[in-house]
C-alpha cells in the first residue's frame, strides 16, 4: 500500500525528487496518452525567458535529462501540451542532434508557424 500511495503522489505532483526510469517512463506514456496534441500547422514553438531550458523525459522535474537543454531565442516542433509541460523535439542545425523531451511551457512562445499545411 505504502508503494502505490507513492506511486500516485509521484505522477499527481511536479516533484524535485529523482525518479526512476520506470516511474518517468510510465509518466511520458500517461502524459502522451491523456495530453492535448498540438496541431501540426502551429507547432512551431520559441523560447522564451532567460537561461537554459532544461529537457526532462516526462512531465515532471524528477525525470531530467542530464545536459539537454535548449535557450531562448531556440525554435522547437511541440506535439503535446501536459499539465505545464510541452513534449518537444529540437534541431540542431550545428551538430546535428535531435533531442526530444518535455520542457516547461510557459518557456515557450508559439510562433505563428508550423510543420504541416492547416487541416
Amino acid at each position: 500500500m505504502r508503494r502505490l500511495a507513492a506511486s500516485v503522489l509521484a505522477f499527481g505532483t511536479q516533484s524535485a525528487f529523482a525518479h526512476d526510469a520506470r516511474t518517468c517512463k510510465a509518466l511520458d506514456a500517461a502524459a502522451n496518452e491523456q495530453g492535448t496534441r498540438i496541431p501540426g500547422d502551429t507547432a512551431i514553438y520559441t523560447v522564451t525567458g532567460h537561461g537554459r531550458l532544461p529537457f526532462y523525459s516526462a512531465p515532471d522535474r524528477g525525470c531530467g535529462i542530464a545536459g539537454v537543454f535548449i535557450v531562448p531565442g531556440d525554435d522547437v516542433i511541440a506535439y503535446v501540451d501536459y499539465h505545464g509541460y510541452t513534449a518537444v523535439l529540437y534541431v540542431n542545425d550545428k551538430t546535428g542532434a535531435e533531442p526530444t523531451g518535455w520542457v516547461e511551457s510557459w518557456r515557450l512562445r508559439a510562433s505563428g508557424r508550423g510543420i504541416a499545411p492547416k487541416q
